[in-house]
């Protein structure tokens, strides 16, 4: 069960009663902001790779955008007219900004799915599974990591060494991901950015022996 916060009473200075408004969790931010990314780098991945998704309609970032602002304008946790084009001018600022980003991080996989084996004897097989916001290729280094995208209405750090990370890192073999902080701030413009964090061998081994002996306490 998932309970919602009760609604937070306003006094409205015109009608001298009191509002009740229910604002957005940050998770349902969070999953209106993937849920645009998903259907964005989707089809800029299938573009990357020769295929059209629109009857071989070129893409053009004008129709990006208005990708965007229709998921925005469909979202029912937004209410009122004030938020719908407060989170769609957040979303052209984003894409702008992003948009100079991807000389360095050129997506090439959206929602990406693993499975990959942790440990495996006679009798057991261990798994670990999930999926991954986004896949891309640092430029011009060349190589592929992961990238996780995190909506935040107060600008925060996440601790580097989540069990979230480091299962990314594991699963795709590298020592290197990147957050990309969605900031949703009203007072500050330069609430956008990425951060790249570094996970050494050693740490990525002692986290798969960690998670092995999870899996044996759960069986």
């Amino acid at each position: 069960l998932r309970f919602r916060k009760p609604p937070r009473l306003n006094w409205n200075k015109t009608t001298k009663e009191f509002d009740t408004e229910i604002k957005p969790t940050a998770m349902e931010l969070g999953t209106m902001t993937h849920h645009i990314m998903w259907h964005i780098n989707r089809i800029k991945v299938a573009v990357a790779n020769g295929r059209h998704l629109f009857h071989n309609t070129p893409m053009t970032d004008i129709k990006y955008m208005e990708i965007g602002m229709r998921v925005i304008r469909r979202s029912p946790i937004l209410k009122t007219q004030e938020e719908r084009v407060f989170h769609q001018s957040k979303f052209i600022q984003f894409y702008a900004w992003n948009k100079t980003q991807e000389r360095f991080y050129k997506p090439v996989g959206t929602e990406v799915g693993f499975s990959k084996v942790l440990y495996e004897d006679q009798n057991f097989i261990f798994v670990y599974e999930g999926t991954i916001d986004h896949v891309v290729r640092v430029e011009p280094a060349g190589f592929l990591t992961w990238a996780d995208f995190k909506t935040q209405s107060k600008e925060y750090t996440l601790y580097q060494n989540r069990n979230q990370f480091l299962g990314y890192s594991f699963a795709m073999g590298t020592n290197i991901g990147l957050i990309c902080y969605y900031g949703l701030q009203k007072e500050k413009t330069d609430v956008f950015r990425y951060e790249s964090i570094y996970h050494s061998k050693e740490l990525l081994e002692q986290w798969r022996q960690d998670t092995i002996q999870t899996y044996r306490e759960i069986i």
